[in-house]
């Protein structure tokens, strides 16, 4: 896209509403594309960017604030609210900021009306094979959910996409001696969380994410590591809590893998007094540029959007510079679609039927209630019509025996 930069003085951080319509003259093209850069700091990446597209701008630039950084390693993190961003946004150097900056404020209006900037988006592709980093751990249910959704993609890229699984391990020297000693080896240089329900500490996990980096390891060369993919697949329906060590050599068994040379490889890591393996897994999670798991890199860079399965893999075609049959196809993998977030069609449908049964039932209800309140009052008014007429009835009678003494007195003294 080509479009006109703007930036404003009064909202430099771009952290509030702005106030002044956007100017859209000037564009370059026909095609109205507003660019808009901002500083960074004072707010989340995620308000800056929604404020410039509610300003109507189709791209939000954010010039970093530290001027030795290397702004392709910082994670622009979503604070939870990014769900309502529809533009791209990108982060870019203070000093290509600055002379943006000093070109718009320093030139005359005229002049700086013409500063245009045209940016693309572009995987890159050194090679005919992508190569695509999972980074997860065997303690993370969403991570082994991701790489089932996964496998299939996989198999359809063949040896054109190379699939390496890394494991998040942390460091925690610091951290009290019973936690290092439930969650830790090495005496608190590889740790990692245990599971929320307690069936597995730090440290079992660990154990499982060297076995499972042996596999990988294993079998690479042997079957292009369908094995991993068929053992974590297994272990994911037989080990759903927990995968203690013998329901990873039952899964083992099941699926083929040689349990000897798995086993040789994790004892060769811990020969030495530092683990090899998870020495080299820390150091490449540091470098990665990864701030959460499960999560995916394409060609060493992050990979930003829902972990969905199938959106990862056409992020791994668009990293091939060639055109694959594959790659072409539109997919419906009905298992591969994570859960909705809501109800089922059968919930829904039960949902209806019970809401009409009790609308039924409350209006039987009402009208029995109705009908016999109905009757009460009806029952009621007649008691009274009964009442009313009795007395009426004996008001009658007694008038009639009554002598008119007032009448015999008036006509006694009419005749006096």
């Amino acid at each position: 896209m080509a479009g006109r930069l703007y930036y404003d003085e009064s909202n430099p951080n771009g952290c509030h509403r702005f106030e002044e319509d956007l100017d859209i003259s000037g564009d370059p093209d026909q095609d109205v594309t507003p660019m808009v850069l901002v500083d960074r700091g004072s707010c989340s990446f995620v308000q800056k960017a929604r404020n410039i597209q509610n300003w109507g701008a189709t791209l939000a630039i954010i010039i970093d604030n530290k001027p030795l950084e290397n702004p392709e390693r910082v994670i622009m993190m979503d604070d939870g609210s990014g769900s309502s961003v529809h533009i791209p946004s990108v982060l870019i150097s203070r000093d290509d900021g600055e002379i943006l900056k000093n070109f718009l404020l320093g030139s005359p209006n005229e002049l700086a009306k013409t500063a245009a900037l045209v940016a693309q988006f572009e995987m890159e592709h050194p090679d005919d094979r992508v190569e695509y980093d999972i980074w997860t751990s065997s303690g993370s249910a969403e991570g082994m959910k991701f790489i089932n959704s996964m496998h299939k993609f996989n198999t359809l890229l063949g040896k054109n996409a190379l699939m390496t699984p890394h494991y998040v391990v942390w460091n925690c020297k610091n951290c009290d001696q019973d936690a290092i000693q439930k969650d830790c080896l090495n005496e608190g240089k590889f740790c990692a969380p245990p599971l929320a329900s307690h069936k597995m500490y730090g440290k079992d996990i660990l154990e499982e994410d060297l076995r499972q980096k042996c596999i990988y390891n294993t079998y690479i060369d042997i079957d292009y590591a369908e094995s991993w993919w068929n053992y974590i697949e297994k272990i994911s329906t037989s080990c759903p809590e927990a995968v203690a060590e013998s329901c990873s050599l039952k899964a083992m068994k099941e699926v083929g893998i040689d349990y000897k040379k798995v086993k040789s490889c994790v004892d060769e890591s811990k020969r030495a007094s530092v683990n090899t393996i998870l020495e080299k897994e820390q150091n490449e999670w540091i470098y990665s540029g990864v701030a959460f798991y499960p999560s995916v890199t394409v060609n060493t860079r992050p990979y930003r959007g829902n972990l969905d399965s199938e959106l990862v893999f056409r992020s791994i075609c668009a990293g091939l510079n060639v055109t694959i049959d594959v790659c072409e196809i539109d997919y419906n993998f009905e298992d591969n679609k994570r859960p909705e977030k809501g109800m089922s069609a059968k919930t829904i449908w039960l949902l209806i039927i019970c809401l009409i049964v009790v609308n039924v039932l409350l209006i039987y209800c009402y009208r029995r209630y109705t009908k016999r309140e109905q009757k009460e009052e009806m029952q009621l008014q007649i008691n009274e019509a009964i009442t009313q007429y009795f007395a009426f009835t004996d008001a009658r009678k007694e008038t009639d025996r009554k002598p008119l003494v007032g009448q015999q007195i008036e006509d006694f003294q009419q005749f006096c």
